[in-house]
């Protein structure tokens, strides 16, 4: 069996993660390939016509495809390799002590991945009361509506071979596309409770020690394209609002019914 590759998402303009994250790695003694970030000066004209105009009902914001980019460019190298599953870091993470004793145990498991989160969400999120498997001390649960971030996750080739083409990866974001159980593309996933890794920001010790993402900066930009066909764009936000919050009122009363709550999934240093 192929080992299971790890990798970890990085500008060249950000040395200073790149520094951390390798520094991380080997004191795990974790092998992590780093793979260049796509930015959005690399995208097509043809894409950012396609993808990143406000005019349209989905869309996004030309750093938010490049961050999209960046994570199939990765899975690429996954099936590329042969192996069967890849880990897939962001370089803003921090990473649990315990990382390395996962990963190695599901590695020499049987267990058919998927798609497994590995970082914690900040807010509480739907998910099954019993795990629906366990891998030393961390349980594997089923999650029900939204975990935000892509910060920490294990994919199977089986699933980028399923979805690596679809044009949702491309018009939504990321995190939405892959850990929204709720949105078109999602394959489901189970997450790691506790969880073993967690985005930079979430640890106020760590404030301000890593270079400001640009994903985070442009992120005022896509709610500032009125200029843009303003009626055409104002219909479009509010279709997706009504949606939203008409799916969510249904989903949730479903979900209160069959008892599955909302939960805090911990960070286990």
């Amino acid at each position: 069996m192929t080992a299971m590759p790890i990798y970890y998402i990085n500008l060249a303009s950000a040395p200073g993660r790149r520094a951390e994250m390798e520094r991380q790695f080997a004191a795990l003694g974790l092998v992590a390939e780093r793979v260049e970030a796509v930015t959005p000066a690399d995208i097509s004209a043809e894409d950012i016509a396609a993808y990143c105009n406000p005019d349209r009902y989905r869309w996004l914001a030309p750093t938010e495809l490049a961050c999209s980019l960046s994570h199939i460019k990765v899975w690429r190298e996954i099936v590329a390799s042969g192996a069967r599953h890849g880990v897939v870091f962001e370089d803003d993470a921090i990473l649990s002590n315990m990382l390395p004793d996962f990963l190695s145990t599901l590695e020499q498991s049987s267990l058919e991945a998927g798609l497994i989160k590995v970082e914690v969400c900040p807010d509480r999120i739907r998910a099954e009361a019993e795990p629906r498997v366990v891998i030393g001390r961390i349980g594997l649960r089923r999650i029900f509506g939204f975990s935000g971030g892509t910060a920490a996750y294990v994919i199977s080739s089986a699933v980028i071979d399923r979805i690596i083409d679809r044009p949702e990866l491309r018009d939504t974001p990321l995190d939405r596309a892959l850990f929204d159980t709720f949105e078109r593309l999602s394959p489901g996933f189970l997450q790691l409770d506790p969880g073993l890794a967690i985005q930079a920001d979430q640890l106020p010790e760590l404030g301000g020690k890593l270079e400001t993402s640009a994903i985070k900066t442009d992120l005022k930009r896509r709610f500032d394209a009125r200029h843009v066909s303003p009626l055409r764009h104002r219909l479009n936000t509010v279709r997706r609002w009504s949606e939203q919050a008409i799916g969510a009122g249904l989903r949730k009363t479903y979900l209160d019914a069959t008892g599955i709550k909302k939960r805090k999934v911990a960070f286990l240093p």
